[in-house]
Formats: C-alpha cells, structure tokens, sequence
C-alpha cells in the first residue's frame, strides 16, 4: 500500500515536542498539505519547515498571543479581521490613515499580526485554508514606508503560516507604498507575488471586490476605504473599535461578522484587541499618538479621486535612497520561500 505523502511526513516527525496548550498539529492533514506544497512535495525539506515552525509556536506561543501594545495606546495597529469572502476566507483589513504606522516596531508589529492571523484560523470553517487581505494604502505617509518592518512581517508568514494567502488587494497605493512594494517583491516567492493585486484606479475597485466578496463585503469595503481616504478622518473613523450610531457604517466590519464574531465565539476567535477592550470594560477615544496619515509628508494619494500613476523603477529607487537605514532592508537578506 502507497503511503500518502502527509503520512510520510507525519512519521519524521514523531519525536517532535509539540507546543502546549495547543491541538495537536501533526493531526491537521491540512497542515502537513500546505508544508508540503510550501516545499514543491520534498518530504525532507518540508520536515525542516515544519520542525522550525513547532520550534517557534513552542517558544513564542502565537496561539496564545496578546498585542499588548494595542492595549496600552488604542489605536496603534489598524490591521482587523472584518469578515469573510464568498468562499468562507476571513478577510483582514489595514488602514494606513487609521493607525500609527510610523511609530510601529519589528516585535509590536509582529505580535500583533500574529495575534490576527491566529484569529483568522480559529475562524475558518472546515475546508477553509486561507486569508484574504486588504491594505488600504491610501494616506500612507513616507514616515510610514519600512520596507525592513514588511521583509520581517513577510518572513513571519513565509515561515510559518506557508500557503495561508489566497488573495492580496493593495488599494489606490501611493508613492511610498509603490517604493516598498517593489523593496519587497524581489524577496516574495512567484506564488506570493502572483496572488497580490495593487490597484492603483479607485473606479476599479468595485469591480476586483466583487470577485471575491459578497454584496454586503463589498460595500462595507469601499465605504470603509473612501472614510479612511479622507485627510481629516473623523474621530469615529480613528476609534474603529467602537460600535456607530444605528444606521452609520461600522467600521469593525461587515455586518456578517460584528453579529456573530465579536463577543464569546465558541471557536475562541477574538476580534482586534481594542474591539475586546470596548466589549469588556468600555474604551474612549484613541490615544494622543500621531497617525500616519496626521503628518505634513503624506504622498498626494489621500485626496485624490483620480487613478494613480505607477511608479517607475528608477523613481522608487530614488525614494527609498531616501529612506533612513534602519528602514531599509538589509543587503544579506534572503529570499523567502
């Protein structure tokens, strides 16, 4: 009888230690899958991936991870579960406009994508697999371009959450974002690459969603989208944790998900940090930090109604010679794969 290929793994990996607190992965068929296709099928590559993964969630225990640092200035991080695609995916969101971009570090960014992405899981149906994400770039500031924070948030997902992507909107980017976006790339694998979608005309948007996304999605999207493009966001924009008024958008998500998601789900999926404050002890306005999209170095995106122009290569090189070196991403960094 021919062995399965996840057998076969499962097998090279029995001595492994297994994170506590957790369900046992090596029983996740899924999981081995996507390890293995990760790896173009070498069993014995796949074993050294998924070895340093088990390493990882036993050290850093993401399954239990908190972003602390939301807690202590609401608002800081931006990036949310809003709800799901037609096919089940958890749809996650990030406003540049909403969040302190610029103030952000490789271990609170880390921790708190992974505390989302965690999240995501425990909110996927049987079947479901993969994440779809949406960055609203418009109002991201030159503050706020840190090709170095991307590689290593990308480095986090290329590691240890393999095959989770199944689609990337990068919505109405401005320079900054289009400068970062092409640091990064080169390091992307082909696959990664492939499933990233910038759209640079705002007319276009409708139409890329509603491939994907519900009706309700959809609109929830682009209404949330055109919010955040505004200079001035208001204050009830900013305080995204907070539910609106009846009959205002609400910008935790589609109403799909702040029905049945937010409060006491009994997968144990929790919603943005901030939204969990709200829920059990009451949470005001926003912490005084400055945004991204606050500051006088904002690219002309944020206002503009119009497409955006794609930014040439030697453009983008030029912007990110700019960049201070601690932005930029080191010159002995490696591919992911």
């Amino acid at each position: 009888m021919v062995q399965l290929p996840t057998d076969i793994l499962r097998e090279k990996l029995e001595d492994v230690e297994l994170p506590e607190g957790e369900p046992d992965l090596l029983k996740d068929d899924s999981m081995l899958w996507r390890y293995l296709k990760a790896r173009s099928g070498n069993i014995e590559e796949a074993q050294k991936m998924v070895r340093k993964s088990i390493e990882w969630r036993r050290t850093y225990k993401p399954y239990a991870i908190d972003c602390q640092w939301c807690h202590q200035k609401p608002g800081l991080h931006s990036l949310r579960q809003v709800g799901f695609d037609e096919a089940g995916r958890p749809v996650l969101y990030s406003s540049f406009t909403q969040a302190a971009t610029s103030r952000n570090t490789a271990a609170e960014a880390i921790s708190h994508l992974t505390y989302v992405l965690e999240n995501a899981v425990k909110s996927m149906p049987d079947g479901v697999s993969q994440w779809v994400l949406v960055f609203d770039c418009s109002g991201m500031s030159t503050a706020a371009c840190h090709p170095r924070l991307a590689y290593d948030c990308a480095q986090i997902l290329s590691n240890h959450y393999p095959e989770r992507l199944g689609k990337a909107f990068c919505a109405l980017p401005g320079t900054a974002f289009q400068a970062a976006w092409k640091a990064i790339r080169g390091f992307l694998p082909i696959n990664t690459v492939s499933k990233v979608k910038i759209i640079n005309s705002k007319t276009k948007l409708r139409s890329y969603f509603e491939e994907i996304f519900s009706p309700d999605m959809t609109d929830w999207m682009l209404t949330e989208i055109e919010l955040n493009k505004k200079k001035n966001i208001t204050p009830d924009q900013r305080s995204f944790w907070l539910p609106p008024p009846a009959g205002v958008h609400d910008p935790r998500g589609s109403s799909e998900y702040t029905d049945k998601w937010l409060s006491n789900h009994p997968s144990g999926h929790r919603p943005h940090p901030n939204i969990v404050d709200n829920l059990e002890r009451g949470l005001s306005s926003p912490a005084a930090i400055p945004v991204s999209g606050s500051s006088g170095d904002l690219d002309g995106s944020i206002n503009s109604s119009e497409d955006e122009a794609e930014l040439d290569d030697e453009k983008a090189s030029d912007f990110l010679k700019q960049l201070p070196t601690e932005y930029q991403i080191p010159t002995d960094a490696g591919l992911l794969s």
